[in-house]
């Protein structure tokens, strides 16, 4: 049975810093939103749509 009360050093770093500098939830948080939790606007949509390239099949395959 493996011993429940084991933690990583990983894990033990992560706890130790995030109690020592806990305003880091919050910057991980703001820096998420700013990337990844954010709707694009109509005309950022538009602009990747015609920048994308056409995929062939097979990428490998230089066939034009």
């Amino acid at each position: 049975m493996p011993d429940r009360r084991y933690v990583s050093e990983h894990t033990h770093f992560m706890q130790e810093l995030l109690a020592n500098r806990p305003e880091l939830v919050a910057q991980q948080r703001q820096a998420r939103l700013t990337w990844w939790d954010r709707r694009e606007t109509p005309a950022e949509r538009e602009a990747l749509e015609r920048a994308r390239v056409r995929q062939t099949g097979y990428v490998y395959y230089n066939n034009p």
